[in-house]
C-alpha cells in the first residue's frame, strides 16, 4: 500500500488553491493537509504537518518567497518545495532552484503537471 503523501499549499490567491486541491484530488495518495494565503502561517503549517511536499508560490517581488523556500529546505529536509509562478523567465527558475526549490510549475495549475 502507498504512503499518503502530505502537502501544504501556500498561495495567496484562494481560487489558485483551490484549483490545486481540485487537482490534487485525481493523485492516487496525495493529501492537502492544510493551506493558507501567507507565508509565515504557512511556515507554521509546515512545522505543524511536516509535509511530503509544499506547494510555494512565488510572486514578485520574489525574495520573500526564496528566502521562505531556503528556510523550509534548510529546517525541513524532508520536504520537497515545489514553485507555483506565473513568471517563467530562467532567471526567476535559476533563483527558485538555487533557493532549493526541486520542481517549478507553472500558475495556474496544468493537471499535465
Amino acid at each position: 500500500m502507498m504512503d499518503e503523501i502530505g502537502i501544504v499549499i501556500i498561495d495567496r490567491d484562494e481560487d489558485i488553491r483551490f484549483a490545486l486541491r481540485g487537482l490534487l484530488r485525481d493523485v492516487p495518495g496525495a493529501s492537502v493537509k492544510a493551506e493558507t494565503g501567507a507565508l509565515r502561517i504557512g511556515v507554521n503549517l509546515v512545522r505543524q504537518y511536516r509535509p511530503h511536499i509544499v506547494l510555494l508560490e512565488v510572486s514578485t517581488p520574489p525574495e520573500e518567497f526564496f528566502s521562505t523556500a531556503a528556510k523550509i529546505v534548510e529546517v525541513y529536509p524532508q520536504t520537497a518545495v515545489f514553485a507555483i509562478c506565473s513568471e517563467t523567465k530562467p532567471e526567476i527558475i535559476l533563483r527558485a532552484m538555487r533557493s532549493g526549490v526541486q520542481e517549478f510549475l507553472r500558475r495556474p495549475p496544468v493537471q499535465d503537471e
